[in-house]
């Protein structure tokens, strides 16, 4: 039995794209879900794909119900296998469910398709790791999302918005009454209720930045083109490790500071002294000195070995770290002066700058509180530590992993050393 669905003419382009990226940015009950589940059984006809949700409870609660309704009394209806998170269709083709919790996790085998829903609530990595799912087979990726309410201008902005000309993408964009279905009461009425930031960002979906961001004032201003950095600048290693490895690469020459290259690592994996060292040796070996997150001196010890055995002696060195609002206002003074500059190929780093921020209420737009969400942060712990220890006066501050193999740390500086377990032990 035919169906009769009436889409707004935003979701009929979706439906008509043959791009390798169709994005299909709106507001908030545009209709985003009900046409990426129409486009999936689409391409289900086609291939197979994938669906990928920020986590599993919006996974079961919204983009999972929508597409099994709408499949039911198609030809293609089969079955969903909850524990293999496998979608069976009858003509033999499947779709794998994933949550961009953890992006790695999305790995896999080759694939026709894949969509991204509500994907501003996922990071950089999702994109990667779902655009290589797809690249073997040259296929084809819809993401459907409203923007990020915080983190307004991360990567759906800067990859998708920004690159809307590109002749790989279609970039559509709808706001909340474009859906026939949604209510102009409702719509006039939120447009008096909500703070005017928040109703654009929502419903009209609108790229507005948040002042909740941490370096609002300076995301306009310290980006710059990649060019040449000659031996006149001084080369710094900075190195945040954890489950997540931060590693930034910085220059400083006289008063000014370029960060100029970046790595961070993905997923849950867990790294090696060598495999680390390999990682910073083939993007920098000119390096005068790395500075190491105090907390993981262990860490420091084993890989400044692991470089000394590959040939090369690096002196390393640990700051130590009062307060956070330290090392932000030092970001903040050196950006609004002009003497630090992030190349603005770095994505990670980019992506954290538009996604630091303070939380607010979602209503009023008021910033609930001065501290810092403490998440996707890694860069920036890396850029903290490297100008705390490049604007100190002195080292006595500072925790020396020296050439004895000792470490000095804390304000007693030369007079207060720690055995620690010597290299080769």
């Amino acid at each position: 039995m035919e169906k009769t669905i009436q889409l707004s003419r935003p979701q009929m382009e979706v439906i008509r794209s043959n791009k390798t990226i169709t994005a299909f940015i709106g507001g908030t009950g545009c209709g985003k879900t009900f046409i990426g589940s129409l486009w999936s059984i689409k391409m289900l006809n086609e291939g197979s794909g994938m669906i990928v949700t920020p986590s599993y409870p919006m996974l079961i609660r919204s983009t999972l119900p929508t597409f099994l309704k709408n499949i039911k009394d198609t030809i293609l209806n089969g079955m969903y296998l909850e524990q293999k998170k496998i979608y069976e269709s009858k003509n033999g083709n499947v779709i794998y469910w994933g949550s961009a919790d953890n992006p790695l996790s999305l790995d896999g085998p080759h694939l026709d398709w894949a969509w991204i829903d509500e994907a501003g609530l996922t990071n950089i990595t999702t994109f990667d790791v779902v655009l290589s799912r797809i690249a073997m087979k040259n296929g084809r990726l819809l993401i459907t999302t409203t923007p990020n309410l915080i983190k307004t201008r991360n990567w759906i902005f800067t990859e998708l918005y920004e690159k809307r000309d590109q002749d790989y993408l279609k970039y559509i964009h709808s706001i909340s009454i474009d859906n026939p279905f949604y209510s102009k009461e409702k719509f006039d009425l939120l447009k008096k209720i909500l703070d005017e930031r928040t109703f654009a960002v929502r419903h009209l979906a609108q790229f507005i930045r948040s002042s909740a961001l941490v370096y609002y004032e300076l995301l306009d201003k310290i980006f710059i083109d990649p060019f040449v950095l000659d031996d006149t600048w001084d080369k710094y290693v900075v190195i945040d490790p954890g489950v997540i490895y931060g590693i930034l690469f910085i220059a400083k020459k006289d008063e000014k500071i370029i960060v100029y290259n970046e790595y961070k690592t993905k997923g849950d994996k867990v790294y090696t002294a060598n495999e680390i060292a390999n990682i910073i040796l083939n993007i920098e070996k000119n390096i005068k000195l790395i500075i190491h997150d105090p907390a993981r001196i262990l860490d420091a010890m084993n890989l400044k070995k692991e470089l000394k055995d590959m040939g090369y002696d690096i002196n390393f060195y640990a700051p130590e770290i009062r307060d956070v609002r330290e090392g932000i206002e030092k970001v903040i003074e050196l950006g609004k002066t002009d003497n630090l500059k992030v190349f603005n190929n770095l994505r990670g780093l980019k992506d954290e700058f538009e996604s630091y921020h303070r939380p607010i209420d979602e209503t009023t737009g008021q910033i609930l509180d001065e501290k810092p969400v403490k998440e996707n942060d890694d860069l920036l712990d890396c850029l903290r530590y490297g100008i705390i220890f490049l604007y100190k006066k002195t080292i006595f501050a500072s925790a020396v992993i020296a050439e004895n193999q000792k470490i000095l740390r804390g304000s007693e500086g030369l007079k207060n050393f720690i055995d620690r377990r010597k290299y080769g032990q």
